[in-house]
């Protein structure tokens, strides 16, 4: 039997398309959804057309091209439910976003992707935007490690999303593992190539690394501010990661290619105090993504050639 298509928007921004088959089950359906929004598998739903008007989506009875509002219920019917903005009635590309120059704002829900979901060490406010290393029993100390992870990123489309960093620690990496590492097996990862699209900290914002490296290069720089832009293309496989203020900078962007998919975002130190706050915005319309972006881990015992 021929697959069926189902458009969904989800909040303001979001909005992507699921093809699935008339035969399937109700339940497989809602779980697919939820899969592809980063969701809890029991996270209640409730879908509205574009009327305004509730439907009780089913497969047998869905014609394609069903166009849909998805928002997250959150107590019994009609009352605390997240409601997604009205989009434009329109057809859609795969898992498309709309951009509209907002600035960085909270989230409208503290289900969304964008958080910290998990922590080794330290803590995570209650909305997910926060995390502090040095929180949590004991108030851990600078010596602590610790890693901090989001929930599974969406597996298709283009997002984007900054996070504010205290400062810039030499051995903090940060970057993107498969969804199913449930923690980390080493805490200095700038030369690992167990985790490939992991990146030393202090390296954002200097571009990649040259290709010629003698193994000792060091930096100079003092630890600082920075908001650090995560650009990901889950349809290229491609994640950029480029200061917040300089998006199209060719020589501070770094790029790799052929992420993992499913994935989470995350970081993780042997050591020093680090806050990182998460902050929603709206997919810019560039984001600097050319080959001279491109960079490839190379296995180094001190990673000096991974900064």
């Amino acid at each position: 039997m021929e697959a069926r298509l189902l458009m969904v928007h989800f909040g303001s921004t979001i909005k992507f398309r699921v093809k699935f088959y008339p035969q399937g089950a109700r339940d497989e359906l809602l779980a697919g959804i939820r899969e592809i929004l980063g969701l809890a598998p029991a996270t209640p739903l409730r879908f509205q057309d574009l009327d305004g008007d509730v439907v009780l989506i089913s497969p047998l009875g869905m014609p394609s091209g069903t166009e849909l509002h998805c928002a997250i219920e959150q107590g019994p019917p009609f009352q605390g439910i997240v409601a997604p903005s009205r989009l434009p009635s329109s057809r859609l590309g795969d898992a498309a976003l709309e951009t509209s120059g907002m600035p960085c704002i909270g989230p409208p829900s503290s289900l969304e992707w964008r958080r910290w979901d998990r922590a080794e060490s330290g803590s995570i406010t209650e909305d997910g935007l926060k995390y502090d290393s040095k929180g949590g029993l004991g108030q851990h100390p600078a010596s602590v490690r610790w890693s901090v992870f989001t929930p599974t990123l969406p597996s298709t489309g283009t997002h984007y999303f900054v996070i504010r960093l205290s400062d810039l620690p030499c051995c903090v990496s940060i970057g993107l593992v498969p969804a199913s590492v449930q923690s980390f097996t080493q805490s200095l990862l700038v030369g690992s190539m167990d985790y490939p699209f992991m990146v030393a900290l202090n390296r954002i914002g200097k571009g990649p690394p040259p290709t010629v490296n003698d193994g000792m290069e060091q930096t100079t720089d003092t630890a600082k501010e920075m908001a650090v832009g995560v650009y990901f293309n889950m349809d290229e496989r491609m994640l950029v990661l480029v200061p917040h203020d300089d998006l199209t900078n060719p020589e501070r962007a770094i790029r790799m290619d052929d992420i993992p998919i499913p994935a989470v975002f995350a970081m993780v130190a042997p050591k020093h105090h680090l806050a990182a706050t998460i902050e929603h915005c709206d997919t810019p319309s560039e984001v600097f993504c050319g080959r001279e972006a491109i960079f490839k881990k190379v296995p180094s015992m001190f990673g000096r050639y991974n900064m």
